[in-house]
């Protein structure tokens, strides 16, 4: 994504999340003005806005280290002890700068405004701040147009992957996803590399889309995931077109809510790596503990708990499914 104004990246980082931060410090590293990855951690609470020790582990996971810093805070907070804030904000600076790190800018998001830290010049950035409605950033409304819909927090977005009931339309959507699932069973028993291949091509058209007009498409992508084949050649493709991922992510988080709990697993970890490879470890995580929940045994999904856990950066994930062709994930391989 090409960004070029920080009124830009503050309208990106919501729909990048997956939802709105709130008393968090979100670290977005830099490759010339693409966003190569970014990371989101809370802020410490009242004793004054001290950042944790683990800052140094979280930026070293992201693949660039030229960095833009936001500090989310709420206005009332801010207004009853800004000196902390900006203070705290500048030994971050130093801590970066000491490390060889270079810090692009470091912006305050409060409630209703924002403004840099690093800019001295009134005219420009004004004390007060600018205000979040003055003006929608093109950004935003490129999110808005491909379907993105930022939740409000990330305990919103958790209960949001829960399983979700259709009420009246539970029987039409069971019925539809019998009737595929036989058939998906079916292509998959013959076990020939045709198969899988065009299962796959099938299941990414699917997760390419913005709209579908049924339930139907669920089904052939939950059931077809379940194949670690298909699963592991799925994987690669999305790896493949960063470019279709936010409308994979926004397919993937739909099916996890609604499949039968035994289809969980696969669906969510296949949603967890995918966030994964864009640096959203948020959702990376959410999705991998609905994948552990639903199975505490599925072993793709406990390797990514792994990583996550202990802040393997995003980039030897997307070197791992790079250095396993195609057609060696189709073979089973991976």
């Amino acid at each position: 994504m090409n960004i070029q104004t920080p009124r830009q990246l503050i309208a990106a980082i919501p729909h990048l999340v997956g939802f709105h931060p709130d008393n968090s410090l979100v670290l977005v590293a830099f490759d010339d003005d693409e966003i190569s990855s970014f990371v989101r951690i809370d802020l410490p609470t009242a004793e004054g806005f001290a950042f944790p020790d683990i800052l140094q582990k979280v930026i070293e996971t992201l693949d660039n280290p030229h960095l833009v810093a936001i500090a989310y805070v709420e206005a009332a907070e801010f207004e009853a002890s800004p000196k902390e804030v900006t203070t705290a904000v500048s030994a971050f600076s130093k801590y970066c700068e000491d490390r060889s790190w270079p810090v692009l800018d470091l912006l305050l998001v409060t409630d209703s405004t924002w403004r840099s830290l690093m800019c001295t010049d009134d005219t420009c950035c004004p004390r007060s701040g600018h205000q979040l409605t003055d003006a929608i950033p093109t950004t935003e409304v490129e999110f808005v147009v491909s379907g993105s819909s930022p939740f409000e927090s990330r305990e919103t977005l958790a209960e949001r992957l829960a399983h979700r009931e259709l009420g009246d339309q539970k029987q039409e959507f069971e019925k539809s996803f019998e009737d595929v699932k036989q058939q998906v069973e079916r292509n998959l028993a013959k076990l020939e590399m045709s198969n899988i291949a065009d299962l796959v091509d099938e299941i990414m058209l699917e997760l390419s889309r913005t709209s579908h007009g049924d339930y139907q498409y669920i089904a052939r992508c939950a059931v077809g995931i379940q194949n670690i084949r298909v699963r592991d050649g799925l994987l690669r493709q999305i790896y493949d077109n960063p470019a279709v991922r936010p409308c994979v992510r926004a397919n993937l988080f739909e099916i996890v809510s609604l499949v039968p709990p035994q289809y969980v697993s696969a669906s969510a970890t296949v949603l967890a790596g995918c966030a994964w490879l864009d640096g959203n470890g948020a959702l990376a995580r959410i999705a991998t503990d609905s994948a552990l929940e639903a199975d505490s045994t599925y072993s793709l999904a406990r390797l990514l708990d792994t990583a996550l856990s202990h802040g393997i950066p995003p980039r030897v994930w997307s070197e791992s499914l790079a250095a396993v062709s195609y057609e060696d994930c189709l073979a089973g391989a991976a």
